[in-house]
């Protein structure tokens, strides 16, 4: 009987090491959007709606292994700077699908799922947006986006293998879809590798000051289909674990990312926006953005119209009139208290080494 009771009582420790030790279920959340598809207004003051629908994923990833298990150190802000972007997307019309903590075949799978589902109209806007661990392979130089339960390639380069997402698969799922408009970012350490190679910044072209203007590039060069990625750093570049890129990526979609201040934010603007502006937060930390190397796929671009703004003219209603500032001004104006008070009351800027670690 003792025998048999120690074989239970090890067989008992021996499971709840494994449930206190293994990584949490994958959580998957749906929200309806709170606000209208962005529309645009013609020149006898109809309103066009730009899209049918609009789908975001949002995938962030904390609860790691952790090192005593091989495996890769937790990210306590990541599901956080996720529930934020959320929160910001719903006004813009987004339907909005959280997947948390998912598992190597759980990753691939709630990015293919979604692309099927949503991504067969040609009238939907997309958005996919991970954060979490990334990494590199030197040899290969193949980027990889990291699930809870992908092992330290450092120890076990076959148990991170199996496990990883390669970030160019999703440049191939990309092309399969038939939505008009789709965007990428990614808020992980060297995703920047999806970019094979560093080009010129990608621009959005003028859209003009007047209603007709506005209205004929929104419905006409803007309106080609696109596929947008948007890294958070480059290839060779380790990022810190309380995100810069989230809450400047809010504030862009706020009205800070327009060139011109008419009430709309396109794809490439704020791709740009993100680009010139980062780096003054911290200067190792330079965001990617371009557009897939598919002629018939990149001479688009995916429009963000900021809630309330409703465009009649040179100057839409709702909108501070920092906004009408001239870039160069208006990306000073952008203080650290700005980032400090929205929105995240506890986002600190760390220069230190250690403080770099996702």
């Amino acid at each position: 009987m003792t025998r048999v009771w120690r074989r239970r009582a090890g067989w008992v420790a021996l499971a709840l090491w494994m449930s206190c030790g293994a990584a949490q279920a994958m959580v998957v959340k749906d929200y309806e959007p709170t606000g209208p598809q962005p529309s645009v207004v013609d020149e006898k003051g109809e309103r066009l709606p730009l899209y049918q629908q609009s789908h975001a994923l949002l995938i962030s990833v904390s609860d790691y292994l952790g090192v005593s298990r091989k495996g890769w150190k937790p990210l306590k802000q990541t599901g956080r700077e996720m529930d934020h972007v959320a929160e910001a997307l719903r006004p813009h019309g987004f339907r909005v699908r959280r997947v948390s903590d998912p598992k190597g075949v759980e990753l691939q799978s709630a990015i293919q799922s979604f692309l099927a589902e949503y991504g067969r109209d040609e009238n939907h806007r997309l958005l996919v947006f991970f954060s979490g661990h990334g990494h590199t392979d030197r040899e290969t130089e193949m980027g990889y986006l990291v699930p809870t339960d992908a092992l330290d390639p450092n120890l076990n380069l076959q148990g991170f293998l199996s496990k990883a997402l390669p970030i160019e698969s999703l440049q191939t799922s990309a092309k399969s879809i038939r939505a008009r408009h789709a965007v990428f970012l990614f808020d992980s350490c060297f995703s920047g590798s999806i970019f094979m190679s560093k080009e010129a910044l990608t621009q959005s072209e003028s859209r003009g000051a007047s209603v007709s203007e506005r209205f004929r590039f929104l419905t006409g060069k803007a309106a080609q289909p696109v596929r947008q990625f948007i890294a958070a750093g480059g290839p060779e570049e380790v990022l810190p674990a309380q995100s810069l890129f989230v809450p400047l990526f809010i504030e862009a979609l706020g009205g800070r990312g327009s060139r011109v201040g008419d009430g709309y934010v396109t794809g490439k603007e704020l791709g740009l926006w993100l680009e010139q502006t980062l780096p003054m937060y911290n200067p190792h930390q330079n965001p990617y953005s371009g557009v897939i190397k598919v002629p018939q796929l990149s001479f688009g671009d995916l429009v963000f119209q900021v809630p309330g703004a409703v465009p009649t003219g040179m100057r839409p209603f709702g909108l501070p009139a920092s906004i009408f500032d001239t870039p160069t001004l208006r990306t000073k104006s952008l203080t650290e208290k700005d980032l400090l008070d929205n929105p995240f009351k506890s986002l600190k800027h760390k220069g230190a080494q250690g403080d770099y670690s996702r």
